[in-house]
């Protein structure tokens, strides 16, 4: 995993469908004081790669525990 920008408080990795050119997977963990903070940082990231990486995002799944 590795820190996302500036951000220590969320980590990114590559998983599934690695094999694959044409199917990525991304995962990204948050850490945060408060449920409010951490769905703000999610919507940030969403809005970073949907500005920035050339691909189209298929789905996004949020889990808080």
């Amino acid at each position: 995993m590795y820190s996302f920008g500036n951000t220590p408080s969320v980590a990114v990795c590559e998983s599934g469908e690695g094999d694959r050119h044409d199917a990525r997977e991304w995962t990204f963990v948050i850490v945060g004081l408060s449920k409010r903070e951490v769905e703000s940082q999610c919507s940030q990231i969403e809005e970073k790669i949907e500005r920035t990486v050339d691909a189209r995002v298929k789905n996004v799944e949020r889990e808080f525990i």
